[in-house]
């Protein structure tokens, strides 16, 4: 999974042109050029990360570079989060080499004495076995139900990191709410427009906001060839909050319980 940086640069305030040049040239980061739907809805050649590199380019900016062209308050916003999400990223690093090179010592080994403590010994690592059993034999029931729909998420969403309304639909998984209801409702709320070349289209201010883009294609006409098309497309920011804002339910975030060993 690849994640675009530009719309990032932009939600951070942070200059575009320097990070793309420190990810091109630096070699640890797997990134690459794809050509992309941008939100004014045109294909773009654009600079995309891989996901599990993400953490580590956020890591490296400069948090005093970040909020430019945002009112004071917000820049200061930024820098705080992405500060704090550094500092947080400088712990688990730290906790996770520290472990690796000096795990805790073995705690010290008490034979029993007698043939009473040895029963008593057995039957206790016995039913810790049976309980660690039962708690893996749970978990894996459990992710036998999480992981088709973690798995869901990551089939729906494109490779530009947006889903289409019937994979919204999908993912809320009510009922009640195809993708037809879900376009009439968003109408309705002022959020698509209605009617004409614009129909389902989202208003300016939506698309500014991160919640859509729209991507071009065409489709073949008699009459004319083919005819330029506009869709509409969710982003993970836009599937977050139409739940919250618009529907007012709980977002939908499957995760696995841990991974039980084979």
């Amino acid at each position: 999974m690849f994640v675009a940086i530009k719309p990032i640069c932009d939600h951070l305030g942070v200059a575009y042109q320097p990070q793309h040049k420190k990810l091109v040239q630096d070699g640890k980061f797997n990134c690459h050029h794809m050509v992309m739907v941008a939100e004014d809805g045109r294909q773009r050649e654009m600079l995309v990360i891989e996901r599990r590199d993400l953490a580590g380019w956020l890591y490296s900016i400069n948090a005093k570079k970040v909020g430019q062209g945002m009112p004071d308050a917000q820049r200061a916003q930024v820098q705080a989060l992405l500060t704090a999400y550094q500092r947080e990223s400088t712990d688990a690093l730290h906790d996770y080499w520290t472990t690796k090179f000096n795990p805790a010592p073995a705690s010290a080994l008490v034979l029993p004495q007698n043939y009473l403590e040895a029963l008593r010994a057995l039957t206790a690592t016995e039913e810790r076995r049976l309980a660690s059993e039962q708690r893996e034999l749970a978990l894996a029931a459990e992710n036998a139900v999480l992981q088709p729909k973690a798995q869901a998420f990551e089939n729906l969403m494109s490779t530009d990191g947006t889903y289409s309304m019937s994979d919204v639909a999908k993912i809320i998984g009510r009922k009640d709410l195809g993708p037809l209801q879900l376009f009439e409702l968003l109408r309705s709320r002022g959020i698509l427009m209605k009617g004409g070349e614009s129909h389902n289209i989202p208003y300016q201010q939506y698309l500014k906001a991160g919640y859509f883009t729209v991507r071009a294609g065409e489709r073949p006409s008699k009459s004319q060839g083919t005819v330029a098309t506009s869709t509409t497309r969710v982003t993970v920011k836009g599937l977050n909050w139409i739940c919250k804002n618009v529907l007012d339910i709980p977002v939908p975030q499957p995760r696995l319980a841990f991974e039980v060993p084979a």
